[in-house]
């Protein structure tokens, strides 16, 4: 029996970033702190709002390892899974489509149906799941940081799992609390990378783990600049196996008149 994780995931218009800018105070004032992270999801919550229709190409190195072997499907060597899927973004839609596996057409295009560990949604849900104030999302000031030669903010957060990460692990779907640090330029607030770990994993499935990073950059569609994902890395453990998925989303392009789209409707919104 196939059996399959899902997990769920992002992007967004913002000003171009300036090549220099002033280093970041060491510390902020807690009215800073405040000031700070409301602009940071005030630029979260409207992020997704403000980008165009567009499609890009995401590679993906996914590399499973067994942990117990005995398993269906399981062998006692790493297997390795080089994917391209066409990402499309339509109306705030995320459309996914697989063109290659190992360098082949698939048999069937449909990400469901590619077996093993697959992921999908951080381009478009991450920064409303961590922000809606249905998340019940505590934030803490960490520090100010210099990262890719910009200064930073770095707030540490905690999501209950009452409104955790959703996971999709056979036939069941169950919620994971999290935790992790999001920076964002200290200039403009953007978000620029996120990282997540799933923490008091339910012990009545199969599913023992999650980490997760995702990192964004200034990126240009049709002569304009979007901060955008550029990559991201997913570590997913089960009892029987982990999986190393590795993405990079490069070649964005804006749709032309001709696109033909067809609306994944259980993908994440």
């Amino acid at each position: 029996m196939r059996r399959s994780a899902i997990f769920g995931g992002l992007v967004l218009v913002v000003q171009a970033l300036s090549a220099q800018s002033a280093p970041p105070k060491a510390g902020l004032t807690p009215e800073e702190q405040t000031a700070a992270l409301s602009a940071i999801r005030e630029y979260s919550l409207h992020y997704s709002n403000a980008l165009p229709n567009f499609i890009c190409t995401r590679s993906i190195k996914r590399v499973t390892s067994p942990v117990r072997t005995g398993y269906p499907m399981i062998t006692g060597r790493p297997q390795t899974d080089l994917i391209e899927e066409q990402l499309s973004l339509a109306d705030r839609k995320e459309i996914h489509k697989i063109s290659k596996i190992n360098g082949k057409a698939p048999a069937n295009e449909d990400p469901s149906e590619l077996g093993g560990m697959y992921s999908r949604g951080e381009f478009g849900f991450l920064l409303t799941f961590l922000f809606a104030p249905e998340a019940n999302t505590e934030f803490r000031w960490q520090k100010a940081v210099i990262r890719g030669g910009r200064p930073m903010y770095a707030f540490s957060y905690h999501v209950p799992q009452a409104s955790g990460y959703g996971i999709t692990d056979g036939e069941r779907t169950f919620r994971v609390a999290v935790r992790g640090t999001v920076y964002a330029d200290a200039e403009t607030k953007a978000v620029m990378r996120i990282e997540m770990v799933g923490v008091d994993i339910p012990t009545n499935t199969y599913f023992r783990g999650m980490e997760l990073s995702l990192d964004y950059q200034a990126t240009k569609v049709a002569g304009q600049q979007f901060i955008l994902p550029s990559k991201n890395r997913i570590v997913m453990r089960r009892v029987e196996s982990e999986a190393i998925i590795e993405s990079e989303y490069k070649n964005y392009r804006r749709f032309s008149s001709e696109a033909a789209i067809i609306f994944d409707e259980d993908a994440p919104q």
